[in-house]
């Protein structure tokens, strides 16, 4: 089996976080020793996906600063940093639209230009929160995955 040029969305993926930010770095870790992967994350992963030395091809940062601070102080004052709610999750959803649109900015000549065989979007989790990825690659060049 040849290795597949994946580009892997997970922006929140943090090997020294909890929970989801943790199984998608696993996830991401064990992807990236079998196929050559471009690793795309929010600036708040940048650090410790660099400290933990996975093997991913390339590491893609995706830098929203404005959006970032709107977000962390939303969760501070407004959720208190409760996670558990439903509302938190359709809250983040504007926010993982804006991930992929600048990420879709950032990547999408490298995309055209053949460099990525498929493109995996392990995060956010929630399966009912469709991607805008799914639109733009809707005549190609390459599959879009959610998973």
């Amino acid at each position: 089996m040849s290795r597949l040029r994946i580009l892997l969305l997970a922006p929140d993926c943090n090997p020294d976080g909890v929970s989801m930010p943790y199984v998608t770095y696993s996830h991401a870790a064990a992807l990236a020793q079998l196929h050559d992967v471009a690793l795309v994350v929010g600036s708040l992963s940048e650090d410790p996906v660099r400290r933990a030395k996975a093997p991913f091809r390339t590491i893609e940062v995706v830098r929203m600063p404005l959006l970032e601070r709107i977000f962390a102080w939303s969760l501070r004052r407004i959720f208190k940093y409760n996670y558990d709610t439903q509302v938190l999750t359709a809250f983040s959803y504007p926010f993982a639209l804006a991930f992929e649109w600048y990420a879709w900015r950032q990547l999408r000549r490298r995309i055209f230009a053949g460099e990525f065989d498929v493109v995996l979007r392990i995060m956010p989790m929630t399966p009912v929160l469709p991607s805008p990825f799914a639109f733009f690659l809707r005549k190609g060049p390459i599959p879009f995955v959610i998973g």
